[in-house]
């Protein structure tokens, strides 16, 4: 029986790695895909928002998510265990070393979150998304790009989509990037020489991890493949429209009117 249980165990974590593993060739195959998004230097409101329609926006945040999932779940699913060893390692500079390894993956967190949120690229781009997060109001494209306004319309997708399990999105999406910042500055204090106490290092990296499966995944998850209102391309393009009509007003009103 006990054997039994050994290979059962056994075998749910070779799925788990396979599954993982096998799941990062699919993400770097999608890089053409994320180029052909965000290379495309065409004005967001060029056709009235028809382009959202176009098959390679849905690909573009479908390989978005899973390409931060698996590189999220492998972070935390270890960061604990080799802070730990590197705290018991002697070599000064081989720790230093295993720190730093620790926050640049942390590091490239940012930017991949930054493909479905706008103006996410380092971590001085946390502090204004949580702000606007807790506040419900994600500020209008800055610029004329199409990625800008995609991440934009996506952003407030995120803070309306009904989630089973997350009655306020914005507020869980800001607490995950909250717990994200912290640990990014943590490691960053770690690979420089100093010291963060223990205790609260763990928690906030269980913080972190339940967070994301429990907030900020579920929530991009229902924008992504969830089966309310239209498709996502649809309420993305109806989003992009309402943006750039907006942006329409708000030019016509700087516009000095001739007196009569």
């Amino acid at each position: 029986m006990h054997n039994s249980a050994s290979i059962l165990n056994r075998n749910s974590a070779i799925v788990l790695l396979t599954t993982l593993f096998a799941a990062a060739p699919l993400a770097s195959a999608a890089q053409p895909v994320f180029d052909r998004v965000e290379n495309n230097e065409f004005a967001a409101c060029g056709d009235d928002g028809a382009w959202v329609h176009d098959a390679a926006v849905f690909t573009y945040f479908k390989d978005s998510y899973y390409d931060l999932d698996v590189r999220f779940l492998a972070f935390s699913g270890t960061v604990a265990q080799r802070i730990k060893t590197a705290a018991a390692m002697k070599d000064a500079s081989k720790q230093l070393e295993s720190y730093a390894f620790l926050h640049e993956q942390a590091l490239g967190l940012i930017p991949r979150i930054g493909r479905l949120l706008p103006r996410m690229q380092q971590p001085l781009d946390l502090a204004p998304m949580i702000e606007q997060m807790r506040a419900e109001e994600i500020s209008a494209p800055v610029g004329n790009h199409r990625t800008e306004y995609l991440r934009v319309a996506f952003a407030r997708q995120m803070l309306t989509a009904p989630t089973r399990g997350v009655r306020q999105p914005g507020t869980a999406i800001a607490d995950f990037l909250t717990h994200l910042a912290t640990t990014e500055d943590q490691l960053l204090t770690l690979k420089s020489g100093g010291e963060i106490d223990r205790a609260t290092l763990e928690a906030n990296l269980v913080g972190l991890g339940d967070s994301y499966r429990d907030s900020f995944k579920p929530v991009t998850k229902q924008v992504i493949f969830g089966p309310y209102a239209s498709s996502l391309n649809g309420r993305l393009a109806f989003a992009v429209k309402q943006i750039c009509e907006s942006d329409t007003q708000k030019s016509e009103a700087l516009i000095p009117r001739q007196p009569q």
